[in-house]
């Protein structure tokens, strides 16, 4: 099986974070928001989640830098304008603000709310 490709950084922070389109806004305040998706099961499981009353969906709430990061995303900045912006808005080293960011998107990622995607192939 051929490896898979290793990135630039440069191209890395081309990447841009797209949110999730399922996911479901429940609350928005200035200091917290309330997000809603549906909860997904590994399909080995089968349909054991059902019979045994697993969760339907799943409530994440953000705040901090991580609600900061949320708004920011809109689906066309790309990981180096968050990483610059976060750099400028907290006053952080680059590095620093690259770590954060990548650290939020990564908890993101990890609950479903958004992919780190390319959109040069998207028309």
């Amino acid at each position: 099986m051929p490896a898979s490709p290793q990135l630039t950084p440069l191209e890395q922070l081309a990447f841009v974070p797209l949110r999730n389109a399922k996911v479901r806004l429940v609350e928005d305040t200035p200091n917290r928001v309330q997000l809603e998706i549906d909860a997904v099961y590994s399909r080995w499981l089968g349909p054991l989640p059902n019979w045994l009353g697993a969760k339907k969906v799943k409530r994440l709430a953000l705040d901090g830098l991580a609600l900061l990061v949320w708004r920011r995303i809109d689906d066309r900045i790309n990981l180096g304008g968050l990483v610059d912006w976060l750099a400028s808005e907290q006053q952080l080293e680059f590095n620093e603000a690259r770590l954060l960011t990548l650290q939020f998107l990564r908890l993101l990622s990890l609950r479903g709310l958004i992919v780190l995607g390319d959109r040069t192939g998207i028309g």
